[in-house]
């Protein structure tokens, strides 16, 4: 799958006011969250109704401390997804849903350990997976990555496997 950018990118001001437009589009105040619901989008005026789910091909949910991943399984059609900078634990089975995924970013949450590779197996278009600054430790969570088809960019740096002696050799092995 080939991602194409327009050369010339519209300009802000219309960018902006074709997102007010699109029903679609995901706003997101900063507040306290444990997880992302459907119902919790929908009380902000988001508009966005399970049918939509389906039209959504990049969620971004940054910096909102989510504790879960939640009904992020919903957005099938979902390519890019960025979770980054919350407090995040555990990645579910949910995500087994998002088959089209080919960026995940969990950078900066407290994942400390990964699903095994049933999950991964089914992330067929997976290439990026950003899972640095997080409290993975074990050469086993890595060696499931190994079911990740197409995986080329793996970030692990800044947590207490990349601390371990000969860490790079043994994750290049193992993926």
């Amino acid at each position: 799958m080939n991602i194409q950018r327009d050369p010339s990118p519209p300009p802000a001001e219309s960018v902006l006011a074709s997102a007010r437009q699109n029903p679609a589009t995901i706003k997101i105040d900063e507040q306290f969250l444990q997880e992302p619901t459907l119902a919790f989008l929908e009380s902000h005026q988001n508009h966005l109704r399970p049918a939509l789910a389906s039209g959504i091909f990049v969620l971004s949910l940054t910096k909102l401390q989510l504790n879960s991943i939640g009904d992020i399984g919903q957005f099938k059609h979902i390519q890019i997804c960025d979770l980054s900078s919350n407090f995040i634990e555990v990645i579910d089975n949910l995500l087994i849903h998002c088959r089209h995924l080919i960026k995940l970013d969990l950078h900066s949450n407290r994942i400390n350990r990964l699903p095994d590779g049933k999950l991964w197996k089914h992330m067929s278009k997976l290439k990026i997976l950003y899972l640095h600054d997080n409290l993975l430790s074990s050469y086993d969570d890595v060696k499931s990555l190994a079911n990740t088809p197409v995986l080329e960019i793996l970030t692990l740096y800044d947590s207490p496997l990349s601390i371990k002696k000969n860490y790079r050799h043994h994750v290049v092995n193992s993926v």
